[in-house]
């Protein structure tokens, strides 16, 4: 099942993690600003670490500049057809980028073209998720670049600060169980030139030393996330 929100600023729009998001595509896009993936043709001497088939595919994971995004969770699906290695009925495939922003490589049966993968940033972990799509709520096309935050309503919730890919598309939001996503694209998303992620957690402090200004935000906003998080 697909879910389109019109973008609307200074809006929160609410939905429970149902499905995968889905785009048919006939042939490759042209590029476009925040376009992640470019080619997955494997090495030759490439061997596959996921499924089996004659053919291999490796796909790099870009930022909004076309940078690689190095050691990162991703969400890797097709637009067309599933993964036969993924068991979940979400059909994505969830893993972390190597030290050159790739994902490991993949074997299918069928040959492929970069038009037909999806890959994305990931939020959480878990076989329910789902992603928004931002599109213009006058001409229903695609908002690109557009700063947004999400928030993933698990205990404790956890956050991802970003700008829409080249497609429109946040991050993917995962979770073990159903789980609402927050969608913000207001002055609260306050992208800062980079994505980041708040994972909220008793390690939290320990992992990333911060002084007492920085831990005082942080704790400000996992309590904003909380009362949000409870609100019907």
């Amino acid at each position: 099942m697909r879910r389109t929100w019109g973008a609307v600023l200074a809006a929160a729009l609410v939905v429970w993690t149902t499905a995968s998001t889905s785009r048919a595509q006939t042939e490759p896009p042209p590029p476009a600003p925040g376009t992640v993936v470019e080619t997955i043709e494997a090495p030759a001497e490439a061997t596959p670490a996921i499924g089996s088939g004659d053919f291999h595919y490796q796909a790099t994971l870009r930022d909004h500049q076309g940078q690689p995004i190095a050691r990162v969770p991703f969400a890797l699906s097709l637009n067309r057809g599933f993964l036969p290695f993924v068991p979940e009925a979400k059909r994505v495939w969830r893993g972390v980028t190597d030290d050159q922003g790739h994902t490991p490589v993949f074997a299918l049966s069928d040959r492929i073209v970069a038009a037909d993968v999806l890959l994305r940033r990931r939020l959480g972990d878990g076989p329910f998720g789902e992603q928004m799509h931002i599109v213009s709520p006058v001409r229903k096309e695609p908002l690109v670049e557009i700063p947004y935050r999400l928030v993933l309503c698990t205990e404790p919730p956890q956050q991802f600060v970003g700008l829409s890919d080249g497609d429109g598309y946040t991050a993917y939001a995962a979770s073990s169980a159903p789980a609402h996503i927050l969608l913000y694209m207001d002055d609260e998303a306050a992208f800062s030139g980079r994505d980041g992620y708040l994972f909220w957690n008793e390690e939290t402090t320990a992992i990333e030393p911060l002084d007492a200004e920085a831990a005082q935000a942080m704790a400000r906003q996992l309590d904003a996330n909380r009362q949000a998080c409870r609100k019907p």
